[in-house]
């Protein structure tokens, strides 16, 4: 049975959901949060589903996200791709916030 850094190495593995599905956690929120282990030549693409956005933290060491790297600490909301690719990781681990979008009435941005 391969371990949990195996199961997201080189690729995002979902690990909160709000149905619980491919055996993450469940919890009552409309959102979806991935992890990600990167080096190397490993490669991963994640395509945002319609009407979502999506937040990026990198917890550690660096890598490639679409054509801008990122660090470890750095972190970027997303809204206008459709799709994110993830390369040339060094040591990278990150995280993927996949949330609805903020209702246009909310008092607060």
């Amino acid at each position: 049975m391969p371990t949990y850094n195996e199961l997201k190495r080189g690729k995002l593995k979902l690990i909160i959901s709000s149905d619980g599905q491919e055996n993450s956690l469940n919890i009552r929120q409309d959102i979806k949060i991935y992890s990600g282990l990167f080096d190397g030549s490993e490669q991963e693409h994640f395509i945002i589903p319609e009407n979502r956005y999506v937040y990026l933290h990198v917890a550690k060491g660096n890598l490639r996200v679409n054509d801008l790297v990122f660090n470890a600490g750095d972190g970027a909301r997303i809204r206008h791709e459709r799709q994110l690719k993830f390369s040339h990781g060094h040591n990278a681990e990150i995280l993927v916030f996949d949330m609805r979008p903020v209702e246009t009435n909310y008092p607060y941005r």
